[in-house]
């Protein structure tokens, strides 16, 4: 048996329980015997990130990706950790690396959306256009909501997260029909007491509710 499988075998079984000291440790050693090694380097980093280590979690990341790391994940959870630092703008660039690298994950849209958002809701929504394919190649039935690209589950998952509105209505403008993105755009709409437009959303009790503000004398609509 190679020196270096009794500790690959426990950083395996460390990362699979999420025992992040663990599997710190076990990293460290395979790095003492394999120096550099930027595959034991990424994972250091993501050890050392869900620890909320930030700053060293950087430091590896950088020697991983300085080593020859060529997985998008890398700059992905360089990304991350910069945003534990609340270094944003360079967390911009460490998720358009990962993009760039070929990233297929919802995460990497996301949280790119996210940190967008957080500077510049508008900013986000440039993004959205652009991979939506730019302003004015958007009709609803432009987008595939049967079977969303990567770009377009994170852009849920961001606007589900965001504290703003934008992402939601931006989504729903779209021609999306997700229930928890619709109430949003409902919550919304009644609170701008947009009736007419929170009644072609609503369902049940509620839409009854709506239907008898909008009729005179408190008719339901059928």
């Amino acid at each position: 048996m190679s020196i270096y499988q009794p500790w690959w075998q426990l950083t395996q079984g460390a990362l699979a329980r999420g025992d992040w000291p663990t599997a710190e440790g076990a990293l460290r050693r395979l790095l003492a015997m394999a120096p550099g090694k930027p595959e034991l380097l990424d994972l250091l980093g993501y050890a050392l990130l869900m620890q909320g280590a930030f700053a060293s979690c950087e430091a590896t990341l950088r020697d991983a990706m300085d080593r020859g790391s060529r997985s998008f994940w890398t700059p992905h959870k360089l990304g991350d950790a910069l945003r534990g630092q609340q270094r944003m703008a360079e967390a911009l660039v460490a998720y358009e690396m990962a993009l760039g690298l070929g990233s297929d994950s919802p995460l990497t849209a996301r949280n790119l959306l996210q940190v967008l958002d957080g500077i510049a809701p508008a900013q986000a929504l440039a993004r959205l256009e652009a991979w939506a394919g730019g302003p004015g190649a958007g009709s609803p039935t432009a987008l595939n909501w049967a079977a969303p690209p990567p770009w377009l589950q994170g852009a849920l998952e961001a606007a589900l997260t965001s504290t703003g509105l934008e992402l939601a209505l931006w989504l729903h403008g779209r021609g999306c029909r997700d229930g928890s993105i619709c109430q949003l755009v409902l919550q919304e709409a009644v609170l701008r007491f947009e009736l007419g437009k929170g009644l072609g959303l609503a369902e049940g009790q509620l839409r009854q509710r709506l239907g008898k503000l909008l009729t005179p004398a408190g008719l339901e609509l059928a």
